[in-house]
């Protein structure tokens, strides 16, 4: 294992010396101890690869092939046709959600004994087999009750989650927790450095109730590096008395209070479902460096997951939008009772780094504007525009730039009739970019004589 005193051999005096059983058992220490010693500070706690989940059959668990590295420097391979390993999770009892533990854990088992050359009468292993397990560390039944982390060994890595909900008789998707494992770079600052771990934003549970926030940008012994909300702004999340501070912040979706660094959010009214139902909350950011928490329509918890998955904002299960907010996480609550909190997930949203860019995507309303409609003002919610000029021109006013500076929109005409102009104005003497004008504009010669066969953006500066 690894050892920050490890035994240096001088070779070139040594070469000579007599060796005895002592000298070997010490040799054969270091050279462990030096492996050892590699893989704890190269990835120090980690999952490399594989050790997923691997389908389910009632509540046996299946784990896939794959090989990870303890916080001591433990090599750990399971190899094979998956799953390689099969754990059976208690038959759940109670009225509460009940999280468990898979993790991967060495198993050394000295064999082949012999007589010690060393001290008579006493015996002692020739060899060690190094194998790795795949245990199942079961969690405790309670309203508060969250993953028994205080039971795991010094080695062991853990693989996944699994929250087991009351009169539960399967396992499946929505049930595995892969927030919680341990993946490469999560306890290493070289990986860290190396961009292998982003911590800007990062959500987590932080206790059974509770999602933890980290800050926007990164600090301490790291490269400085801001998260940009959109192409233009920089976050400074959170912030307290005007300033950034490098503190987590949490949010408590049980009372709706906020705590730790973030001074901007207010407390929230939080939405707790009916019994036996589940619901979604999206928490985003804003330009404005607050916390944006939305909840959707409740169901059940694979409907939630559903609803996530394909950006549902109507039916059971779905999320709710808010427009130019950067989404953090997705939280899926559940409850068992109606009044409190049984089961709190969250899902890491951080995939989108920044807002929209302009074109249209699945989870936007487009907006069709025609010639009855002009002049249209542009709302800081609408982020994709069509126009059909066809029964006469359009004029189109931007936003405001106070309330919507750095945001990208984008705007589509759909007709393909040149005669009837297209015109882009700002209100209040704002200018648009990329070129700069300050008064109205014809659309037919912004940016492009083809314009129109597609779509174009600007930017409110």
């Amino acid at each position: 294992m690894a050892n920050d005193n490890i035994n240096q051999y001088n070779w070139p005096v040594l070469h000579r010396y007599p060796w005895n059983e002592v000298d070997f058992g010490n040799w054969d220490a270091a050279q462990r101890q030096t492996y050892g010693g590699m893989f704890e500070g190269t990835f120090n706690k980690a999952v490399l690869k594989g050790f997923g989940f691997q389908g389910a059959t009632g509540l046996s668990v299946g784990v896939n092939p794959g090989y990870a590295v303890s916080a001591s420097g433990c090599f750990m391979a399971i190899s094979g046709v998956a799953p390689v390993a099969t754990v059976t999770v208690p038959v759940p009892t109670g009225s509460n959600t009940v999280r468990h533990l898979v993790v991967a854990r060495p198993l050394l088992t000295p064999v082949n004994y012999i007589q010690s050359p060393t001290i008579a009468g006493v015996q002692v292993p020739l060899n060690v087999d190094y194998a790795t397990q795949v245990v199942l560390i079961p969690g405790t039944q309670g309203a508060a009750a969250d993953y028994p982390f205080a039971a795991t060994g010094a080695n062991d890595v853990v693989l996944f989650g699994i929250s087991v909900d009351p009169g539960a008789s399967t396992i499946s998707t929505p049930n595995i927790d892969m927030m919680i494992r341990d993946s490469l770079g999560r306890h290493t600052e070289f990986q860290q450095y190396q961009g292998l771990n982003d911590d800007r934003c990062r959500p987590y549970r932080s206790t059974p109730n509770i999602v933890g926030i980290k800050p926007s940008q990164l600090f301490g012994n790291l490269p400085t590096l801001f998260l940009y909300v959109n192409s233009t702004i920089a976050a400074s999340y959170p912030q307290s008395g005007g300033a950034f501070v490098q503190q987590d912040s949490y949010y408590n979706f049980l009372t709706g209070a906020v705590s730790g660094g973030d001074g901007l959010t207010s407390n929230f009214t939080p939405t707790i479902p009916s019994a036996g139902d589940y619901i979604v909350a999206r928490v985003g950011l804003t330009t404005a460096n607050k916390i944006n928490i939305v909840y959707g329509t409740q169901g059940t918890k694979a409907q939630c997951v559903t609803g996530i998955l394909n950006q549902l904002t109507t039916g059971a299960g779905s999320i709710s939008i808010t427009k130019q907010v950067m989404p953090i996480c997705y939280v899926i609550l559940g409850s068992q009772d109606g009044s409190t909190l049984s089961s709190l997930d969250v899902i890491d949203a951080r995939s989108t780094l920044s807002f929209d860019s302009g074109a249209a995507a699945s989870n936007q309303v487009i907006t069709s504007v025609n010639a009855a409609m002009s002049p249209y003002t542009m709302t800081g919610l609408e982020q994709a525009i069509e126009i059909n000029a066809t029964a006469g021109p359009v004029v189109i006013i931007c936003p405001s730039l106070a309330a919507n500076e750095g945001f990208s929109y984008s705007l589509d005409r759909i007709d393909g009739v040149v005669a009837n102009a297209v015109t882009l104005e700002t209100a209040g003497g704002d200018t648009i970019a990329d070129p700069v004008y300050t008064t109205a504009y014809p659309f037919d010669q912004f940016e492009s004589k083809t314009l129109f066969a597609g779509s174009t953006k600007w930017k409110l500066r």
